[in-house]
């Protein structure tokens, strides 16, 4: 049986510009340790360790993220673990960046993004803007 942290949230924030969105998803520190954990990846540094392992948050995001447009799957790009202070991590989580590229202009879309959901409380808040227009 997989423990749940009181904690166990991610938040991912997403922006819609023509054909793409552009999300950064933070993860608790509690996640990224257990992901870390799951891989056979032991803490050794702490927090550095994150960043030495940067590949299996990158895979784990790809493996566990989707997007269809229009009923067409877009693609998954530009995943990149974000070079925050320990102190950051610590407090807001560690922020993975990533883009999803499609082949029209986003119009009717479905957003699955699966992290962590063997944990029995584990929430993935997700919040999209889609501005058009311009400040005159």
């Amino acid at each position: 049986m997989v423990s749940a942290h009181p904690l166990d949230i991610s938040v991912s924030t997403g922006s819609i510009s023509g054909s793409s969105i552009s999300v950064t998803t933070y993860f608790h520190s509690y996640e990224i340790e257990y992901l870390l954990r799951q891989n056979d990846k032991p803490l050794i540094d702490g927090v550095a360790d994150y960043f030495v392992h940067e590949d299996i948050i990158a895979d784990y995001i790809e493996n566990n993220s989707s997007l269809t447009n229009n009923g067409v799957s877009c693609q998954i790009s530009q995943i990149e673990v974000l070079k925050d202070e320990i102190y950051i991590i610590l407090s807001d989580g560690l922020g993975v960046s990533y883009r999803f590229d499609c082949a029209e202009d986003i119009k009717d879309i479905q957003l699955k993004l699966g992290y962590f959901i063997e944990f029995p409380l584990q929430t993935n808040r997700i919040t999209l803007y889609h501005l058009t227009g311009g400040i005159k």
